[in-house]
């Protein structure tokens, strides 16, 4: 209609606009509780979608990452392999909003041009305790579906696939285990994947996509390098 009419005024005001809104609730369960006016929701939902949060696809991270870095005027800033997994295993309730604005703290208070781990700020990432996991369930539950070891070591392949930007494929795994375990066939592998996203360690993806750790996969990887060199 491209008119309004303020509330409690008589003057019908034409006017030119496109409204886009957006929101982290579900807007239609909220409507059958009562808590959001119908007549809005339906006005809203025209042309609409769905943008899924951070975790969901959590692969590109260290692009977002490397993308605020830019728009900060610090795209040579070092962030160590610790704070990185510690990224990638945040929940990121907050989604992109909240990866940008711990980049652009750190690009304000790095001053040797790297961060660590030890440079986040106090329970920045403290997850809900319901959330946390040790690794001491995820290696109990592995042991009851095969060799540990296996396990671990494919994790750790897919962890390190996705590092250089590549697709986790079973292929890509078999040829970096070769040496480890020269029987892991492919077929193996699809079965120990097949455990790991049972378990909520990975993710699957039909096609080039390949595979890619959960958050709580990259945890599970940071129990595992924590207590290796605790030993």
């Amino acid at each position: 209609e491209k008119e309004i009419r303020r509330v409690g005024g008589s003057e019908i005001i034409p006017v030119n606009v496109r409204v886009l809104a957006a929101t982290n609730k579900n807007l239609a369960q909220m409507c059958q509780k009562k808590l959001f006016r119908e007549d809005l929701y339906y006005r809203l939902r025209k042309l609409y979608l769905e943008i899924p949060p951070l975790r969901d696809h959590i692969s590109d991270l260290e692009e977002l990452v490397d993308y605020f870095k830019r728009i900060n005027g610090r795209p040579d800033l070092i962030i160590s392999d610790e704070l990185m997994d510690i990224l990638y295993t945040s929940p990121w309730h907050g989604n992109v909003r909240e990866l940008a604005n711990i980049i652009e703290y750190f690009s304000v208070i790095s001053t040797d041009g790297k961060v660590e781990a030890k440079d986040i700020p106090k329970d920045f990432f403290e997850m809900p305790a319901a959330e946390k996991k040790s690794s001491n369930t995820f290696t109990s539950l592995l042991y009851q579906k095969g060799n540990p070891d296996e396990f671990n070591a494919i994790i750790r392949a897919i962890y390190d696939t996705c590092a250089t930007g590549k697709a986790a494929s079973r292929k890509c795994i078999a040829d970096l285990l070769v040496e480890q375990f020269p029987y892991m066939s492919e077929d193996r592998i699809r079965r120990r994947t097949d455990v790991l996203k049972e378990a909520g360690l990975i993710f699957k993806k039909a096609g080039p996509g390949g595979m890619r750790l959960t958050p709580e996969g990259h945890q599970y990887l940071r129990n595992l390098r924590e207590e290796y060199r605790s030993r």
